[in-house]
């Protein structure tokens, strides 16, 4: 009986499977395997790495499997009418970050945004008044996984037209002047047409060309998900003030409950997309301590033990502050909402409340939400105390930027009864507006 069984086994007819078949969880991890592994490097490596010899792009759906630092480079006609993009990336790894650039035929940048796989799906839409001829690369970061992605565009995607020839110039106008970019649901940044700015309309309504006076760029972190002390506010903090920098013409990267690798990676790769003409910003609401004079963000991830674990598991606010310093953008902006109490305060030997004054470098501004030394109220609203009051002025028009942070100052202090008061050190010399003021006609 036994070799019976043993020859049904060998022979694949035992439970009536035919001979040589393999069980269906078998046949798909063979599958699956494949496509990772041997189909998508091979479209990948088809792709061209040369912006001036683009592939020619005839599909609306893009999939890929990017490795660190690799570039690719796509030639298509759209328009007119609403163009959109939807992006998805998958990791190979521990994380996976991919950019995705529109540029027009003279290479003169359109949009750009970014997916990682740690985010939701991207959704992007660009309106063309016209049909245009453009270019479109998808990158990765060499600091990053290489990662499996998935970019369909769709609306007023033609497909690469044979007229074009693969790195010509052609006839068709620069789409510069002929497009703008506006915002989908649910976005993670603006995208802004470069294009010259115009009066502020009195109806209201924000449009890009009323703000678009220099290139405004914005990374908003809140991290909640702490396994000590979790917070309430954050997440909220992070969406609800990300949504009134797009509102402003900021171009957002709005990120959540991230690690110490990730926030590590993000403001890296915000500084290096910051130049001279840039108004920058830096928004983070979450846990934050000092420790000897130094400030800390506190990641998610963050094992902090003893006081002398912070330095390897916290995040320097130097970091930022050179990453900002480095790029020479003419004006900086730091909001820290991360003045609450220090979780791990009963593991330090000198008990540190709140954050540190450091002194803002020249063209820059620092804004705390509490006092030196001093914690900030969580609140138990849909936001902490100090955003709640800085959303209300963030919109209003004609506030420069020190108007905000001081009516923010005044409610904040007379809300909490003089528990809580906003700081900031600034060395700007300049007037900046969040939104410009309303002209009277």
């Amino acid at each position: 009986m036994q070799s019976h069984l043993y020859a049904d086994q060998l022979t694949g007819q035992r439970a009536g499977r035919p001979r040589g078949s393999w069980p269906l969880g078998q046949l798909l991890l063979v599958g699956w395997a494949l496509s990772c592994f041997v189909v998508l490097p091979l479209i990948a490596l088809a792709q061209s790495g040369d912006r001036n010899n683009p592939t020619p792009l005839t599909r609306n759906e893009l999939r890929g499997n990017i490795i660190p630092g690799g570039v690719e480079y796509y030639i298509f006609e759209a328009g007119p009418g609403d163009l959109t993009f939807d992006l998805e990336v998958k990791s190979n790894g521990d994380y996976s970050l991919v950019y995705v650039h529109l540029y027009d035929q003279g290479f003169q940048p359109l949009l750009e945004f970014d997916g990682s796989s740690s985010s939701d799906r991207r959704e992007r839409k660009l309106i063309l008044n016209q049909r245009q001829s453009l270019r479109l690369q998808i990158s990765s970061p060499k600091i990053t996984q290489g990662g499996i992605y998935r970019l369909k565009i769709g609306g007023a995607f033609k497909g690469y037209a044979s007229s074009v020839a693969r790195g010509d110039q052609s006839e068709v106008p620069s789409v510069t002047q002929s497009a703008k970019t506006v915002q989908t649901a649910p976005p993670s940044t603006l995208e802004v047409a470069k294009q010259p700015a115009a009066p502020a309309s009195s109806s209201g309504t924000i449009s890009v060309s009323e703000i678009k006076a220099e290139r405004r760029l914005a990374l908003v972190i809140g991290n909640s998900a702490y396994k000590t002390s979790p917070l309430r506010n954050p997440l909220n903090d992070a969406r609800d003030v990300a949504q009134a920098l797009r509102e402003c013409g900021f171009e957002v990267t709005q990120l959540e409950n991230l690690t110490r690798r990730e926030m590590e990676e993000h403001i890296r790769a915000f500084g290096k997309r910051l130049t001279r003409d840039s108004a920058a910003l830096f928004y983070y609401s979450g846990h934050g301590l000092q420790v000897k004079g130094i400030n800390y963000l506190v990641p998610i991830d963050a094992r902090i033990e003893k006081e002398q674990d912070v330095e390897f598991e916290a995040v320097d606010l130097g970091r930022v502050m050179g990453e900002l310093e480095a790029a020479g953008s003419r004006l900086n902006i730091i909001i820290l909402d991360a003045c609450r109490d220090n979780p791990f305060a009963r593991s330090f030997r000198s008990l540190q409340r709140g954050l540190a004054v450091v002194n803002a470098p020249s063209g820059s501004v620092i804004a705390y939400s509490t006092a030196p030394g001093a914690v900030a109220d969580d609140g138990d609203a849909r936001n902490g105390r100090y955003t709640e009051e800085l959303l209300k002025y963030i919109r209003e028009p004609g506030l420069k930027l020190e108007d905000v942070l001081k009516r923010v100052r005044i409610a904040v202090r007379e809300k909490s009864q003089g528990r809580q008061i906003p700081w900031e050190t600034s060395s700007i010399d300049g007037d900046f507006y969040f939104v410009r003021p309303v002209k009277e006609k």
